[in-house]
């Protein structure tokens, strides 16, 4: 799982954001604003993702809006269309 919050930018980086996505395998679930939760097959994909998209966004049009990423190992499930962390068996 991986989920962002990129200050002030909703509309100028919809698209950076799905095309680092697609590049990682991720799939965009839901977007809140700016946010977004996006997920993958594995927590490897899901971290570098994060870690190009905050460069990108760094080195592109937002070098002033702090962008905030993190990457969770742990599952996903949701119920209708409501999503929350999981436990992953051990």
């Amino acid at each position: 799982m991986l989920f962002t919050d990129i200050v002030s930018s909703t509309e100028l980086l919809s698209a950076r954001v799905d095309s680092v996505l697609m590049k990682h395998s991720g799939s965009r679930v839901k977007h809140t604003g700016d946010g977004v939760f996006a997920l993958f097959d594995g927590p490897t994909k899901a971290a570098r993702c994060g870690l190009e998209l905050a460069l990108a966004l760094a080195r592109a049009a937002f070098p002033f809006a702090p962008v905030f990423t993190w990457a969770n190992a742990i599952g996903a499930a949701t119920s209708g269309a409501a999503w929350r962390c999981t436990s992953v068996p051990g």
